[in-house]
């Protein structure tokens, strides 16, 4: 129960510091694709991804792909917390990637939802799964 109440903590202290300005990171070990709002999701595979938030004056996202691919999604602004039909609370801020595509970059308080970035019905979402 106290490793619980840590995580939550924790998660808090770093949900919060995305809407403030302060660089942190988020570490997701699992994704999952959905190719088009009528397909189902795909099954999650192992790969381990990490977003850096608020990576420098202009709050952009520095994501660290399985792969060692670095992709850098430029801040739009637009930020909003939100929360959704179950009540789980997330953030969603707009984005641009390298090439030059925009999209939504949704990062929720539970590490077990992660993070999204959604593009015109098609949305990767990253997760850390214990």
């Amino acid at each position: 129960m106290k490793t619980i109440l840590t995580l939550f903590a924790l998660l808090t202290v770093t949900v919060s510091a995305f809407s403030q300005n302060e660089q942190f990171r988020v570490d997701c070990n699992i994704v999952s694709f959905l190719k088009g709002l009528d397909s189902e999701w795909s099954d999650w595979v192992e790969a381990n991804n990490t977003f850096v938030i608020n990576a420098n004056d202009n709050n952009d996202i520095i994501h660290y792909r399985g792969d060692g691919e670095v992709v850098v999604y430029r801040n739009l602004g637009g930020l909003e917390t939100l929360y959704t039909k179950s009540g789980e609370r997330y953030q969603i801020l707009n984005v641009l990637d390298e090439d030059g595509d925009q999209m939504s970059f949704q990062m929720f308080d539970d590490p077990e939802i992660g993070v999204k970035l959604i593009q015109e019905g098609f949305i990767i979402q990253f997760a850390n799964y214990q």
